[in-house]
């Protein structure tokens, strides 16, 4: 599944290591192959390990960077705060 993936990364609380025990980890994946129920299927397994609920949200990434430039809040507040790349790296987010 990862060749299918852009860039995949952690934000929220846990990148910004303000996270507790009860924090959910919110994930976000770019592909243009995969959709919501590919990657919420893959990542069960990681949630029943880490005993936390697993949030992905999941775009492609040509309507990542037009949200991005169109000021959409969600995608600004997101690409400005610390992530933690599982896959890819910041330069792919464009």
């Amino acid at each position: 599944m990862a060749e299918r993936i852009t860039a995949a990364f952690v934000f929220g609380s846990v990148a910004k290591r303000s996270d507790t025990a009860a924090s959910d980890i919110d994930v976000l994946v770019l592909s243009d192959d995969l959709d919501y129920a590919d990657v919420f299927e893959a990542l069960q397994s990681a949630e029943a390990k880490l005993g936390r609920t697993v949030n992905p949200t999941v775009q492609r990434l040509a309507d990542w960077r037009r949200k991005r430039k169109a000021g959409i809040a969600f995608v600004v507040k997101v690409a400005a705060q610390p992530k933690l790349f599982l896959i890819g790296s910041e330069e792919a987010l464009g």
